[in-house]
């Protein structure tokens, strides 16, 4: 692959857009040290740009976590942990990190509007002195910003922590819709989950059971090592979709005669004039012949059921 068909791919199916966002807090910032650019709206606008490049933490989580976790080929976690362990770790790691900005976005606003009142400033257990929050040590400004984004998105709401100037009521109510939104994803997530993985464990439960009877089966009748791996092969690759997807042959077997002998008449009509000598048939006739066929589904690579069905027409 060329060079133009890499670019091509990166920009169109790669993470492209969301570089270039996370970039240009640092084009930004060369350019305000190349001009001396330095006065109030400048700096506020730079820390403003700085949470583009959140977009990018958003895909590193993508590539470092949920892909290790999930991966094929059994690498990775997805090998001692079950589905519904994954799912978890995905959902609790995907909130952690939804939080975390969250309230790196709080105390981002907080240290825009300062030195003027903000909402850092109703911490009443700030033991930052007469700075308040903002001469707090980091863990405790950290441990507050979560606190208020956690209040508020779950709608706790003490009152202890409160919005004092616009842009807080605007981020306050960023964190309540968010909050919903979690909250409503996370339920339809459970709800999917617990349906999938209960309907994934009938299916290998019922595998399993039918798998120890054959096994038992062959065992009690001495079959050869070679032939039962063909057997059990056959049960992994077939019985299984078989069980989850009626068969042809059981759903004609469902079907009353007269039924069963117009549907497979249309269906092997193309086979049927075919062949010489029964393209003469009435449809009497083809109907008739059509109602004694049955339907047989040959497993992948195996030749050896197709010259049964010879030998058994033979026989007929």
């Amino acid at each position: 692959m060329d060079g133009v068909h890499v670019a091509r791919f990166y920009v169109i199916r790669g993470t492209f857009f969301i570089d270039v966002m996370a970039v240009i807090p640092v084009i930004y910032q060369i350019l305000m040290v190349a001009f001396h650019i330095q006065n109030y709206w400048a700096n506020r606008c730079f820390t403003f740009t700085m949470l583009l490049r959140l977009m990018r933490l958003v895909q590193l989580m993508r590539v470092l976590f949920v892909d290790s976790l999930v991966t094929s080929g059994g690498r990775g976690i997805s090998r001692y942990v079950s589905v519904l362990g994954q799912y978890g770790l995905i959902a609790v790691y995907a909130v952690s990190v939804l939080l975390h900005n969250l309230a790196c976005l709080a105390w981002l606003v907080a240290l825009m509007e300062f030195p003027g009142p903000t909402w850092a400033d109703t911490v009443q257990w700030a033991t930052g002195g007469e700075g308040g929050l903002v001469t707090a040590p980091p863990a405790e400004q950290y441990l507050a910003c979560l606190y208020w984004v956690i209040t508020t998105a779950t709608g706790t709401g003490y009152g202890d922590v409160t919005p004092i100037r616009p842009a807080e009521a605007i981020l306050a109510m960023v964190y309540m819709l968010v909050g919903i939104s979690m909250l409503a994803l996370l339920i339809g997530s459970m709800a999917e989950l617990l349906t999938n993985a209960t309907s994934d464990a009938r299916r290998a439960r019922a595998l399993r059971e039918k798998m120890s009877e054959v096994g038992d089966w062959l065992v009690h009748r001495n079959i050869p090592q070679k032939l039962s791996r063909a057997v059990t092969s056959y049960y992994h690759q077939v019985w299984l979709h078989q069980q989850d997807h009626p068969t042809e042959a059981a759903i004609f077997s469902e079907l009353p005669p007269y039924l069963r002998g117009r549907v497979a008449t249309h269906i092997i009509a193309g086979l049927l004039d075919a062949v010489d000598a029964l393209s003469g048939l009435d449809d009497s006739g083809r109907e008739d012949l059509a109602s004694r066929l049955k339907p047989v589904e040959v497993a992948p690579g195996g030749g050896a059921p197709l010259n049964h069905l010879c030998q058994e027409c033979a026989a007929g």
